[in-house]
């Protein structure tokens, strides 16, 4: 199970503009015929656990995303031009 922690109300409104009404069969791109293009990043922050008998790695990470058909003007996101997501897992 993924818990998703937000930070910040700029960043929480950029969140619900590219969110909100988002359609997941839409490709994001200005011209039909372009690529899809897509940038991110993967930081690891912190090992929080490592068991070996069952191969399993717990970890916290930095997950960054670039979209850049889908980028507000940074002023209409009080400047917020790149947005870091934390994701912690639990086991289940």
């Amino acid at each position: 199970m993924a818990n998703v922690i937000d930070a910040g109300y700029h960043e929480k409104r950029l969140l619900h503009h590219l969110l909100d009404n988002y359609n997941v069969l839409e490709r994001p791109v200005v011209n039909e015929s372009d690529p899809l293009q897509l940038s991110f990043g993967l930081t690891l922050m912190q090992i929080i656990d490592v068991d070996e008998k069952n191969q399993l790695l717990i970890t916290n990470i930095w997950l960054k995303l670039l979209q850049p058909a889908s980028q507000p003007a940074p002023d209409d996101a009080g400047n917020v031009v790149c947005f870091y997501r934390l994701l912690a897992f639990s086991k289940s």
